[in-house]
């Protein structure tokens, strides 16, 4: 048997992004724990105008 391989980091840690702040000076301004409802109100928002598909 083959161990499998960790796709995604444990949980409790967050992606490391210090290159991108040392190369582009860039740091997150939405704290983590409203980024996924900020960027589902955009995601409606973008989307708003096009029309749903019915299966």
């Amino acid at each position: 048997m083959y161990a499998a391989r960790r796709l995604l980091p444990p949980v409790g840690r967050g992606a490391d992004i210090s290159k991108a702040k040392a190369l582009l000076d860039w740091a997150p301004e939405t704290p983590i724990e409203e980024g996924p409802q900020v960027f589902a109100d955009w995601m409606k928002d973008y989307h708003a105008d096009r029309p749903v598909l019915e299966v």
